[in-house]
């Protein structure tokens, strides 16, 4: 934002939206831009747009890796690879 005298046009002052230093007010637009850009602009938006899309095809390939290799009885091995053994050690 710039501030202007009215009367002259002369500059009173500058202030950037989402600025920290501004004061808690601005806290809110800030944590806005930390979540969508990394408070980086652009180059924030598109790392986090390849971040996202990287993380979208490891979800797939996971999901990939977890159904059984052959066809017969699919839903009887697939659903044991779902299942949680609550009693079981860290190591499968």
């Amino acid at each position: 934002q710039l501030f202007l005298d009215p009367w002259t046009g002369q500059e009173l002052g500058r202030r950037m939206r989402g600025d920290i230093s501004q004061g808690l007010i601005n806290l809110m637009p800030f944590i806005y831009k930390l979540h969508w850009t990394l408070v980086l602009g652009a180059v924030g938006t598109i790392t986090l747009g390849v971040i996202a899309i990287a993380w979208s095809i490891d979800c797939f390939v996971g999901f990939y890796l977890t159904l059984p290799t052959s066809l017969g009885g699919f839903f009887r091995r697939w659903k044991t690879a779902w299942l949680v053994k609550w009693r079981g050690g860290a190591y499968r």
